[in-house]
């Protein structure tokens, strides 16, 4: 697992796109926070914190793309499967990989809170349960694209589904305060996850937000697995 993990990490950097990511996402953090600072309006900070959530999901597509269609395409996958490695440990290693490099890219934007919590009065709890929102809703998508790069043979092809998915989420999202049929209604918000977002978002510590999005992130994982186990029957 360790080596897995090793080798994910040193591939993440060695990714040139990824610096520039990086770079791009603290240049918008720093322009919205600076407009929202000169404002001190707490709503206007927290719409911002809303807006960056969603920058920073949108990186994800990017380091999940390659955990398996790269193996794949490559034919590497064979190796994969053959060694001694369980399933388990390799589909946690990838996903953990992503995720890691997705919190540093969260911790990255932590000093633009750090003064608001000067200038504003915001209170460091809520700038914690807003960060515990991000890297809960972050840990969901990796998991996701980790499972639609075991479905794919290409990066790039990975990669549109990953943010064609994302989209069809957020147009749930914003489409939920115009259904009137209840049924529907209480389905989207069943697989909704960004509305779990919404009440860390709003300084609230949901139990239920935290169960949710840490099962969703789990039942990704077991299908990458039931996926992959699948795809080696016909490899191997």
């Amino acid at each position: 697992m360790y080596m897995v993990l090793k080798k994910e990490l040193n591939t993440y950097r060695r990714h040139m796109l990824l610096y520039l990511a990086a770079a791009g996402l603290m240049l918008y953090t720093g322009v919205r926070f600076g407009g929202a600072l000169f404002s001190q309006e707490i709503v206007e900070i927290r719409t911002v914190f809303s807006e960056i959530a969603n920058v920073l999901v949108l990186f994800i597509p990017l380091l999940t793309m390659d955990s398996f269609a790269a193996e794949k395409y490559l034919g590497s996958d064979r190796i994969l499967f053959s060694s001694a490695i369980r399933l388990q440990s390799v589909v946690f290693s990838k996903f953990l990989a992503a995720f890691l490099i997705f919190a540093a890219f969260s911790a990255a934007t932590l000093l633009f809170p750090m003064i608001g919590i000067l200038l504003t009065g915001m209170y460091w709890k809520e700038i914690l349960l807003l960060y515990l929102g991000v890297l809960l809703m972050g840990a969901v998508v990796c998991a996701m694209g980790v499972f639609i790069s075991s479905m794919s043979s290409h990066g790039f092809r990975a990669l549109l589904v990953t943010v064609a998915v994302l989209f069809a989420w957020w147009m749930l999202e914003a489409l939920l305060p115009h259904m009137t049929h209840l049924l529907i209604r209480h389905v989207i918000r069943i697989v909704s996850v960004f509305s779990r977002f919404h009440e860390f978002q709003y300084g609230l510590l949901s139990y239920s937000a935290i169960l949710y999005l840490i099962t969703c992130t789990l039942l990704f994982q077991v299908g990458t697995v039931q996926v992959l186990q699948i795809w080696r029957q016909k490899r191997v």
